[in-house]
């Protein structure tokens, strides 16, 4: 999966969790049969939207750091004598 339809995925959760969030609480007063049920669905609904937010944060691209490492230059005077070494760091 690339990043574009991990958020995508990632919205259409949170659009469903939020939905149903609404649809829940949208209920009339005498439809209820359980005391406290909707406290439960809400709870739900906003852990859902809550993840869907946290996973939509890190669905970021994560860039890799480039790999490094260090080599030995010749170093030479104003004449071109060799003079001796020095290390380096090279990256990709």
């Amino acid at each position: 999966m690339n990043a574009f339809s991990k958020k995508a995925l990632t919205g259409a959760i949170g659009a469903i969790a939020l939905a149903g969030a609404i649809g829940a609480s949208a209920a009339p007063a005498e439809a209820r049969s359980y005391r406290g049920a909707g406290w439960v669905v809400g709870g739900l609904a906003a852990g859902l939207v809550g993840a869907a937010i946290v996973s939509n944060a890190y669905a970021a691209p994560v860039y890799a750091a480039p790999s490094c490492w260090r080599e030995k230059q010749p170093v030479h005077n104003r004449f071109g004598d060799f003079v001796g070494y020095r290390i380096i760091r090279v990256c990709n």
